[in-house]
């Protein structure tokens, strides 16, 4: 719609959103103007939270101008620095020709209403696949459903339950949405429920409804509930069933596990199915691979180098350092514990003294205790200043500058850590790193590893994190120059890496593990449901940082509000 009405509006990536949600809280800080969250706004938490927020309000139209005018006449403190930030973030955009995803759908709705002859088309519009519409899309329909001969929008339903049936809570209040904006005739499609006598067909007919006097079948064979202790025996009694199942020849594709709460399973599922060597296909947080795990180890341990974080850096196997041997580091994990290390090059080196040099000549007395830890060092002098020197260039390696760009931290992440060399920009060749520079290959040890595809598949994903951290820092202006300190730029990488997910391969075999909502895009012959637990399912939403309950019932402007009922449509 943007491209037919010759706007030259950028859309700017989720990682150039936060970038410059930090970049916007960072001056409002400076300027005063955003005293109520001073204590939280470098926190990644406080990101996520706020980006939240702005698309509940872009998602309900809410206007920088109409939050800020509401805000600064009735409303809260808190609300008035809300209301400065949208309103700050949103005219940068507006500046620099820039949209957010939320923002898109605003622009294609002005240009839609701004010139009529936009998009007319001959043929149909399908709109399916939807079962709830924020005021925004609802208004971007209203726009396109006249501009077309056709126009179709498909909804699950039930005709057999009453329009009050819990189970078409979310579904009731979506058609009503639609008949009010858009006017369209409804027709029923066949294929309602059968109610052919089955327990399926019973549990269909009458769960989530309070009145209901069908008769539950006499033999129960397609339903089975399991009472279990915990989600682990949960876990194991399902993938249990699911192996015998694929022993028994049945088809992994047709073998569903899924729970409305997947991330409290990922885990014991992984960790139950490699145990059982039952394939369960499942997505996969970047975070949870143990390359990445060893790298954002490695890049956090500087400036305290603690012991434990150390010495697991120093064994990891996507670590390619020489200069200390496997019988040294040995003896330096002896040590620190002889004599022990908490963190600091000088704790470290303390641990490494000699006998003769750890014993202060100058006391009266020495400590038992210490003295029997002093004497348990064997090595001699020479022995323990080569480990010194090691694990001292080691931490040199692994320390990068105090302050530096985007681009520079990369760079260095590239050419001292990962072994990735940048790729040329065109018509350039790609910059040499320095002569001295020798990285610790995280990228070689991957490609060497006993699961090279699993692992070089997550280095890939992480240089994309990294290619979309500079172009963010590209994107908006004045950015590519700043310089940041190392905290803030790992702990910008940090986020985006746990908030990454590597899909699964859905054409490798397996069962399919994921959120109660895949049922609506595949068909199964077996399904296994954990996480129905009381309180659990359904659920109590979560915690709302910025209003209360009774604020968001009372408040003037359209703010989302949750409905326990959405469950109900959920599981129906």
């Amino acid at each position: 719609i943007l491209e037919a009405a010759g706007s030259r509006i950028h859309l700017i990536s989720d990682t150039s959103v936060r970038r410059l949600v930090r970049v916007t809280l960072q001056g409002l800080l400076l300027e005063g103007e955003i005293s109520s969250f001073a204590a939280v706004l470098d926190k990644p938490g406080f990101t996520n939270v706020l980006i939240s927020w702005l698309r509940e309000m872009k998602s309900q139209g809410i206007t920088p101008e109409v939050y800020l005018a509401h805000a600064q006449e009735k409303g809260k403190e808190r609300d008035r620095q809300l209301g400065i930030f949208y309103q700050r973030y949103q005219s940068y955009l507006r500046q620099h020709d820039l949209a957010d995803p939320d923002g898109v759908l605003w622009l294609a709705c002005e240009a839609l209403a701004q010139d009529r002859k936009l998009i007319l088309n001959q043929g149909t519009l399908f709109v399916t696949g939807f079962d709830q519409f924020s005021p925004v899309q609802l208004e971007l329909l209203r726009l396109l459903h006249t501009r077309y001969n056709r126009f179709a929008i498909y909804l699950g339903w039930d005709s057999q339950r009453s329009e009050d049936s819990l189970a078409l809570t979310r579904l009731a209040r979506t058609r009503n949405q639609l008949q009010a904006a858009l006017s369209l005739e409804t027709r029923a499609l066949d294929g309602g429920q059968s109610g052919d006598g089955t327990a399926l067909s019973f549990l269909s007919q009458t769960l989530f409804e309070t009145e209901n006097s069908a008769e539950p079948p006499e033999v129960v064979e397609d339903i089975r509930l399991i009472e279990a202790p915990s989600r682990e025996v949960e876990v194991r009694t399902a993938l249990g069933q699911i192996k015998q199942l694929l022993i028994e020849g049945v088809s992994p594709a047709g073998i569903m596990l899924l729970t409305p709460h997947p991330a409290s399973y990922l885990d014991i599922v992984r960790t139950v199915s490699e145990e059982y060597d039952t394939p369960i296909l499942q997505d996969e947080f970047l975070a949870h691979n143990p390359a990445i795990i060893a790298l954002l180890n490695l890049l956090s341990i500087s400036p305290d180098y603690p012991w434990w974080e150390t010495l697991e850096a120093l064994r990891s196997p996507y670590v390619d350092q020489d200069w200390l041997s496997p019988g040294q580091i040995d003896t330096l994990d002896r040590l620190s514990r002889d004599r022990p290390v908490i963190g600091g090059r000088e704790q470290w080196q303390y641990a490494l003294k000699p006998v003769s040099q750890a014993i202060d000549p100058d006391l009266q007395e020495v400590d038992d205790e210490f003295e029997g830890a002093a004497k348990t060092v064997k090595e001699g002098a020479d022995e323990l200043a080569e480990i010194e020197a090691g694990l001292m260039a080691f931490f040199d390696r692994i320390t990068p500058p105090e302050t530096g760009t985007i681009k520079e931290y990369t760079w260095w992440l590239q050419t001292e850590i990962l072994g990735i060399w940048p790729e040329p920009e065109d018509g350039q060749e790609a910059e040499a790193p320095p002569a001295a520079a020798e990285s610790l290959n995280l990228l070689e040890a991957c490609q060497d590893s006993e699961h090279r595809e699993r692992d070089t598949r997550a280095i890939a994903e992480l240089a994309g994190i990294l290619r979309r951290m500079l172009r963010s820092s590209e994107t908006i202006p004045n950015q590519a120059q700043t310089a940041i300190s190392w905290d803030q730029y790992l702990s910008e990488l940090a986020s985006l890496i746990h908030r990454r997910v590597l899909p699964r391969d859905r054409l490798a075999g397996g069962g399919f593990f994921g959120p109660l909502e895949e049922t609506r895009a595949r068909s199964m012959d077996h399904l296994f449901v954990l996480g129905l637990s009381e309180g659990e399912f359904p659920s109590p939403p979560p915690a709302d940082v910025f209003y209360a309950s009774t604020e968001r019932e009372e408040h003037p402007l359209p703010l989302v509000r949750f409905v326990p009922a959405d469950d109900a449509t959920l599981w129906w």
